[in-house]
């Protein structure tokens, strides 16, 4: 069998945006061990929540390497090295950096596209100590949804006009 061929992109109707979220580098000392895995866990659920970004899971990266190896040795089969190739696929990545300095503290994101490393929206946001995680992840969520959605805009074209409906063509996969 040979594999299904995607349909070349017209150049105008939106892509699956498909992004990792990155383990936050932390510099520092903190209080409270483990707030910058609250506030990745925090963004990924309001991505997924109030978007139409698709989260990729990158943790088992290793073991799907290792997957893939064995794809050389004929243990597996094409079919499935190419739909471990699809789970790794990221269209846009957002490693996140905690920076602990006394009393204030410090998280940047920056949204970067994989295919050009261009990075198209950066968020900064500086608290206090006493600021809670969850008032955070609101913070940067909000701010990280709004470019987003002025960068990738949902866009698709008029495929039909018929008395009084339009129907766009924008694709399942968008959203």
């Amino acid at each position: 069998k040979l594999p299904s061929r995607a349909l070349p992109s017209d150049g105008w109707t939106s892509l699956p945006l498909t992004m990792w979220l990155m383990d936050f580098k932390t510099q520092g000392y903190s209080i409270q061990e483990g707030e910058e895995r609250l506030l990745a866990s925090g963004i990924t659920d309001q991505l997924i929540q109030n978007s139409r970004v698709q989260v990729v899971e990158r943790a088992p990266l290793d073991k799907l390497l290792g997957e893939l190896k064995l794809g050389t040795s004929k243990l597996i089969d094409r079919n499935t090295a190419l739909s471990l190739g699809k789970i790794m696929a990221a269209r846009l990545i957002l490693p996140g950096k905690w920076i602990y300095s006394g009393p204030q503290t410090q998280v940047s994101v920056r949204l970067i596209e994989t295919g050009t490393g261009r990075i198209t929206a950066a968020v900064n946001e500086s608290f206090g100590s006493a600021v809670p995680a969850s008032v955070l992840t609101k913070r940067l969520s909000e701010k990280l949804l709004d470019k987003l959605k002025k960068r990738y805009p949902l866009r698709g074209k008029i495929s039909e006009v018929k008395d009084d409906e339009i129907r766009l063509n924008i694709g399942q996969k968008v959203g």
